[in-house]
């Protein structure tokens, strides 16, 4: 199976958690661009309060499994990746409307202040996962 970003697999994963497979299958036709995937998992069936914390549960290691999968088969974007500029970094999702994958605050705010941060930052500690996986995989 091939997808042509992190977000289309994250995307399908999500239907096919759900049992949505008329979903899952515009996600990997229709789903190459990733706010059009985004768009489609928006629209997965099943995905409610009543079950929303079957996705709460699995969403952070689907994203971990994703930046894996980019980061492991693109060697140009590991080698930038796992360049000496990151060490002893962080990374974060710098938007001031995303406080579950990114930190609810801008970029500004966020440098200066930790204690600014809204959000939990789930894709930046995803990111920083995967760095370490690759980091000691090299080792």
């Amino acid at each position: 199976m091939y997808f042509r970003n992190s977000e289309q697999y994250f995307m399908w994963i999500k239907a096919k958690t759900f049992g949505d497979e008329e979903i899952a299958n515009k996600i990997l036709k229709q789903g190459a661009n990733p706010q059009q995937a985004k768009k489609f998992g928006r629209l997965v069936k099943n995905y409610d309060s009543k079950y929303h914390h079957i996705w709460n549960n699995k969403r952070y290691q689907v994203m971990v499994d994703a930046n894996m999968l980019k980061f492991s088969q693109n060697e140009e974007l590991k080698k930038l990746f796992l360049s000496k500029k990151f060490n002893n970094k962080h990374f974060v999702e710098a938007s001031p409307f995303d406080t579950i994958w990114g930190i609810g605050c801008p970029v500004d705010k966020a440098l200066d202040d930790k204690s600014n941060w809204k959000g939990m930052n789930l894709l930046g500690q995803a990111l920083d996962e995967v760095r370490e996986k690759l980091i000691n995989q090299t080792l």
